[in-house]
């Protein structure tokens, strides 16, 4: 699982969060019951969340995780995206490391 962060405007101090379960992880079923899954988890951590955008990735299928090891894993990928330096609009990984 991957997680994404885009800060918002400062008027906006709530949390967004969009899900990418590609069909390879299995049927809508089992799509849907991932994203459940993890919604639950930022409601049950809600105030310890950055405001922002998220973007959750879903690599691999989850059924071997329980909700505590859930939540400790998407709550380690959201902490860790949100304290991250962000590349600016417009410019590159490559274009911020060599100064253009």
């Amino acid at each position: 699982m991957s997680v994404k962060f885009a800060p918002t405007e400062e008027p906006f101090t709530g949390v967004r969060v969009a899900f990418s379960v590609p069909a390879r992880i299995g049927c809508a079923v089992v799509r849907n019951r991932i994203k459940r899954r993890i919604r639950a988890v930022i409601r049950q951590n809600g105030d310890h969340i950055v405001s922002g955008a998220y973007l959750i990735r879903v690599h691999d299928r989850l059924d071997g995780l329980n909700h505590s090891e859930l939540s400790a894993l998407v709550n380690q990928l959201m902490r860790e995206s949100s304290i991250k330096p962000r590349c600016s609009v417009g410019k590159n990984r490559n274009e911020l490391l060599l100064g253009k």
